[in-house]
């Protein structure tokens, strides 16, 4: 596994962090996806590498790379 080096501080995962185990969740979800398996594709990522942590907004979620754009484009 490729975990993401933001995984320990990302607000998306801290919730969840070491509950690996418990009944699929949406969280669960995307942890395994993104955070643990496939960083590179992860939006929230995205715009901390491009433009920083404090341009990230706490609801964007993993999948909304449209979004992360935006973000990215206006910063």
């Amino acid at each position: 596994m490729a975990e993401c080096k933001y995984f320990d501080n990302c607000p998306a995962n801290t919730k969840v962090k070491g509950n690996l185990n418990k009944p699929m969740s949406i969280i669960k979800h995307y942890q395994e996806n993104y955070c643990l398996e496939n960083p590179a594709y992860c939006a929230r990522r995205k715009v901390i590498g491009e433009v920083g942590k404090e341009a990230l907004p706490s609801d964007l979620l993993p999948y909304q790379h449209e979004q992360a754009e935006q973000i990215i484009n206006n910063n």
